[in-house]
């Protein structure tokens, strides 16, 4: 439990949302700072019953990834079938791997087999990419 409590679902830097899978829209009752600060809580206390309850913002699994739920959560939805770019900040995410970084509208897709990572300096992200062979 003492673990659990310390996890952090997502986290906002320099005006970017970084998680690992995404922060799908329709899990925030507002697409805006209380929502986000919410669904953070509830997440929060939703981690205390891992694994006997799992909370669907978190670990939802969309029918793109051979789920039954509508969409993806944090640690499983798709880059290419369910994320949206449509939050006040744009995400940093990975969990879908790719050849090579990806953008979505102002969002980015770093999972490269750790051949990719970003760098926020001011708010502005600079991506190094390192194809390994």
């Amino acid at each position: 439990p003492q673990f659990l409590t310390r996890l952090q679902p997502f986290t906002l830097a320099q005006g970017w949302l970084l998680s690992h899978a995404g922060v799908h829209p329709r899990h925030l009752a507002s697409e805006d700072q209380t929502g986000l600060q919410a669904l953070h809580r509830e997440i929060a206390a939703q981690l205390l019953h891992l694994p006997s309850r799992r909370p669907e913002q978190l670990a939802a699994v969309g029918t793109s990834r051979g789920g039954s739920d509508a969409h993806g959560g944090i640690v499983w939805q798709d880059w290419f079938e369910e994320f949206e770019d449509s939050l006040e900040w744009p995400q940093i995410v990975g969990h879908t791997l790719i050849a090579e970084p990806n953008q979505k509208g102002r969002s980015f897709n770093l999972d490269t087999k750790s051949g990719s990572y970003g760098i926020l300096t001011a708010g502005r992200l600079e991506i190094r990419y390192e194809p390994k062979s």
